[in-house]
């Protein structure tokens, strides 16, 4: 909250040229009299952004996010923990690294992206590529929410409102799907999110959910 920074990238995906692209990103420096307010700051990003573009799905890395998580669940958010274990930053860095190599990644011009991409390196590993940065004092963290946002959006680049496309000629947008919640059978988001909170601390942060 005081030393390191924090970033927000939303990509679309568009499926007729198979292409990740950029829409929008923010990054929170802070300063050791300054910490970041995560309230102000990342929450109210993401509701600006939910209000402005169609959110299919938002990934965030749990340290100090989980007062964040479970207030913009309640509002509505399609909100899930991406924890930063070995095996899923190595998929995300795998994928960014497939994209850049394929010319499947449309970027807008960005200095402070620029600088992050220009300080990061890739650490190799029994299971694969990461992303890493060569100084700590370096920040890339924009970099790696990028590499998060390009991963779910090529795994559910399929699905309706993923695709940057979907429902460009039509006269009104469709009806949004049905909350993933509602999917798996829980009668309210309080009553899933209290579900997750009982097998996290039962098994741990590594569970992933589809709801």
């Amino acid at each position: 909250m005081k030393r390191d920074s924090t970033a927000i990238v939303g990509v679309a995906y568009d499926r007729a040229s198979k292409t990740c692209r950029l829409a929008a990103h923010r990054v929170f420096v802070p300063s050791p009299g300054d910490p970041i307010d995560f309230e102000a700051t990342v929450e109210r990003t993401l509701r600006e952004w939910h209000r402005g573009y169609r959110v299919r799905q938002v990934l965030f890395d749990p340290f100090q996010m989980v007062s964040v998580a479970q207030r913009l669940e309640k509002s509505g958010l399609p909100i899930e923990p991406f924890n930063q274990t070995l095996p899923n930053l190595t998929q995300a860095t795998s994928n960014l690294f497939d994209l850049i190599s394929q010319r499947q990644l449309v970027l807008y011009p960005d200095a402070a992206m620029r600088l992050a991409v220009s300080r990061a390196i890739m650490v190799e590993s029994s299971r694969g590529w990461r992303l890493d940065k060569a100084k700590q004092s370096h920040k890339i963290d924009v970099l790696v929410a990028l590499s998060m946002a390009c991963l779910a959006a090529v795994q559910n680049g399929n699905e309706p409102y993923y695709d940057i496309t979907y429902g460009a000629d039509d006269e009104e947008p469709p009806p949004p799907p049905q909350s993933a919640w509602q999917l798996a059978g829980f009668t309210s988001e309080q009553a899933a999110w209290e579900y997750k909170q009982r097998a996290w601390q039962q098994y741990g942060r590594s569970v992933r959910f589809n709801f």
